[in-house]
């Protein structure tokens, strides 16, 4: 593991006029998967004086431990001060001296003590490593990657570049909702300060062929879907303009069809793009029939995908609970909305 960090080139710092994440937690089990959360969040736009916290789940510890627990704790404590290390050593290397990395082991349920942990600490990021391109099942951590995306407040970044750079394309979904303006002021914080902004939207031409059938000339017709268009563009201005974007390099594409499909064809030209998803909290029910967009794009996507819900956590820079914590400190230092 602490070998995969030295190959992680450095820290970015934030773009000019956009504020850089100043908590990030990076959720680990020591797999090849860990290895690609930890580049990625090595690689993330970082603010000055940034706490990266490297989180361990362990099982739920019975009233007496067991010699097997003891082991297991001692591994992990052993292994996360290796990480903390190699972090604070990549950082060094590239003069970000001033980000602090500490980890932590907790105990429980892994997705519950993930999400507890970003809360707590008040995290704006949970980066989760994901092992090859074969589904969430193969998630690291298991079914727990799909339960911490559900359930997190928190934005989660899911890192399947072996060998993450930079991210120099970000493909986001439009949406004129708060939920998508607040996804993407998130994508434009990671995204590299010279990234190409894609900006797709997904539109339904349903209304379009209905008005025809209902009489109206194919001049009428056109006419609304340049309306459609240039609305699209208004609002697409105002948001930018809101995250003092307006001299990004953005692209505009409007395409027919599903939104998971549309996203999913520009994905397939811009393989390691990011692709950003925007969420809407709501109840488990909601979240299996709502979810299938963010599921499918997370399932094929071969790059990293930021998912993001419409509430972000009330305080980024809150205090953080007391909890299990090995002594590592240091400081080596849209969205596809889905209605």
């Amino acid at each position: 593991m602490p070998a995969a960090v030295k190959r992680a080139v450095k820290s970015q710092p934030a773009p000019a006029g956009i504020l850089g994440l100043g908590r990030v937690l990076v959720a680990v089990d020591f797999s090849t998967g860990s290895e690609r959360g930890i580049q990625r969040a090595l690689r993330l736009a970082l603010d000055g004086h940034a706490q990266l916290l490297v989180v361990h789940v362990l099982p739920s510890q019975e009233r007496r431990k067991s010699r097997l627990d003891r082991v297991l704790e001692s591994y992990a404590a052993r292994e996360l001060q290796k990480i903390v290390r190699s972090m604070q050593r990549a950082l060094r290397r590239t003069g970000r001296s001033d980000v602090a990395v500490t980890s932590e082991v907790r105990h429980g349920a892994p997705f519950e003590e993930i999400v507890r942990a970003a809360r707590d600490g008040g995290s704006e990021l949970i980066v989760i490593g994901r092992s090859g391109r074969q589904g969430l099942k193969h998630f690291l951590l298991g079914s727990t990657a799909e339960r911490v995306i559900w359930s997190s407040p928190v934005p989660v970044l899911v890192a399947q570049e072996s060998r993450p750079k930079p991210y120099g394309r970000l493909l986001v979904a439009f949406d004129e909702s708060v939920a998508a303006r607040a996804a993407f002021a998130l994508g434009l914080r990671l995204a590299d300060d010279g990234a190409r902004i894609d900006v797709v939207r997904a539109t339904d031409l349903s209304h379009l062929l209905a008005a025809k059938q209902l009489g109206a000339s194919l001049e009428r017709v056109r006419d609304l879907a340049a309306r459609e268009q240039r609305d699209a563009e208004r609002r697409l201005e105002k948001v930018l303009a809101e995250n003092g974007a307006e001299d990004r390099d953005v692209r505009l594409v409007v395409r027919h069809g599903s939104p998971a499909n549309v996203i999913l064809d520009e994905l397939r030209k811009h393989p390691s793009a990011l692709a950003v998803l925007g969420t809407h909290g709501g109840s488990k029910v909601q979240r299996a029939i709502l979810g299938s967009v963010a599921e499918s794009v997370v399932r094929r996507a071969s790059g990293d995908v930021l998912i993001a819900r419409s509430e972000p956590p009330k305080s980024s820079r809150a205090r953080r609970k007391p909890a299990a914590q090995v002594p590592t400190s240091g400081s080596g230092g849209g969205p596809i909305m889905i209605h």
